[in-house]
């Protein structure tokens, strides 16, 4: 028995069988073919969407409903178990027509909340990452939020480096992918959503250059984390921010200068003493100012002799 192989592929139109002791031309010894006028259809040929037209592969299923289908021929959809419109990127799936609930975006960081996804705004200050771009109430932050109120520039001995900052706001403030940035050498870090610091309204938080207490003073975030996403080009890892005598410190999130220092040999920078803000200076404009800061004269010796007093707030008038 011999088959008609009009369309030359190796497989023959079952309805054309003929018997012959020679195989005559154009025929074939396989009947397997359900359309003999397209070579691109035959048993084991890639099953591709076509919107339901062709078996391709001749297993009488045709595109989703066929498990040989070509994966690269099928789009990727997201569950949208919340219908705003933005899939759950942890649940992507092929097919050739879009499944019911299911969305082409896959950028949702929350799927259980509509209020929660990248095109909505984040400035409700309820401490979530509304807008899924890892800053938290960015919206909502502006210069001279946060202040730098001290800092340890030159410690003795074995002593770490670190910056205290004092919340002005009025309400607590996430730093999930804050920028931390250093003139000297270009350095900057970005505070990692994993190892975010939340710093309450009205208090006072220590950023270090080590994970180990200062003082007695718990550190809210260590700066040589290096654990975190990248937000930005301007917010590369390092392995360490180090503060220069002369130096310009300055915090930042989204693209918003929150407020940065800039000392020099006018301000009163000391080994083993702590740079702090006079009392009655704390906002982001009146540390500018050299004469608005003091060596620090108070506070329990800590560190082989270094003085200063973070987590206690300023101790000069």
């Amino acid at each position: 028995a011999w088959y008609a192989d009009a369309d030359a592929d190796g497989y023959g139109d079952p309805t054309t069988a003929s018997l012959a002791c020679q195989q005559p031309s154009n025929t074939v010894a396989d009947d397997s073919d359900c359309d003999d006028d397209d070579p691109a259809v035959h048993p084991g040929a890639t099953e591709v969407c076509d919107g339901g037209l062709t078996d391709e592969d001749c297993d009488g299923l045709v595109d989703d409903d066929d498990p040989d289908l070509d994966p690269a021929s099928a789009s990727t959809w997201y569950a949208d178990a919340d219908a705003d419109g933005y899939g759950d990127p942890t649940t992507a799936s092929l097919a050739c027509q879009q499944p019911s609930n299911a969305v082409a975006d896959g950028s949702d960081c929350d799927d259980a909340d509509p209020a929660v996804n990248p095109d909505a705004g984040d400035a409700d200050g309820d401490g979530a990452d509304s807008d899924c771009d890892g800053w938290v109430d960015e919206d909502l932050v502006a210069a001279g939020d946060l202040v730098i109120v001290e800092v340890m520039v030159a410690p003795l001995g074995a002593g770490v480096q670190w910056v205290e900052v004092f919340n002005t706001s009025g309400r607590d403030l996430a730093l999930d992918g804050w920028e931390i940035a250093v003139d000297s050498g270009g350095m900057s870090v970005c505070v990692s959503v994993d190892a975010a610091l939340a710093i309450p309204a009205g208090e006072l938080a220590l950023l270090c250059a080590s994970g180990a207490d200062v003082g007695g003073a718990a550190c809210g975030y260590d700066w040589a984390d290096n654990a975190w996403t990248d937000f930005s080009a301007t917010c590369p890892a390092a392995a360490a921010i180090s503060l220069a005598t002369a130096d310009t410190l300055s915090l930042s999130v989204a693209g918003t200068l929150v407020d940065a220092v800039a000392w020099d040999a006018t301000f009163p920078v000391r080994a083993g003493r702590s740079m702090e803000l006079r009392a009655a200076a704390l906002d982001a404009t009146s540390n500018d100012d050299a004469a608005s800061w003091c060596a620090a004269d108070t506070g329990a010796a800590y560190d082989t002799g270094n003085a200063g007093t973070p987590g206690a707030g300023p101790s000069c008038p």
